[in-house]
């Protein structure tokens, strides 16, 4: 049910911020946004089914706190331009070339033992 809703509100707000950054008029990027909110109530007010015991640590805002992170970096992620996420897709790629470049080199000590 968590998941159901976290993926609504995430793809509401993607809707939303790319229908902003394309130009979408204010009347069809406002309902984009209000339908972002029931999701994201109902899961903030979804209770757990166990408290901590006494004693413990409990950190306050819990559901809130990373439902409103991630909303935010999807909005930024959403904004940046094609030539951002090209970079990214460069530096991803060089970045895994050398991360398994790496675990192949370093395969052959774990086999001579």
């Amino acid at each position: 049910m968590a998941l159901v809703l976290v993926v609504c509100f995430c793809a509401s707000c993607l809707a939303t911020s790319f229908s902003y950054t394309l130009g979408a008029p204010v009347w069809l990027t406002v309902p984009l946004a209000v339908t972002a909110a029931p999701p994201f109530v109902a899961l903030c007010l979804q209770k757990e089914g166990h408290d901590a015991p006494v004693g413990t640590f409990r950190c306050p805002l819990v559901p809130l706190v990373p439902c409103l992170g991630i909303a935010v970096n999807l909005l930024l992620c959403a904004s940046l331009d094609k030539w951002a996420w090209l970079r990214l897709a460069a530096w991803l790629v060089v970045g895994l070339v050398l991360y398994f470049s790496y675990g192949i080199m370093q395969q052959h000590e774990s086999t001579l033992t």
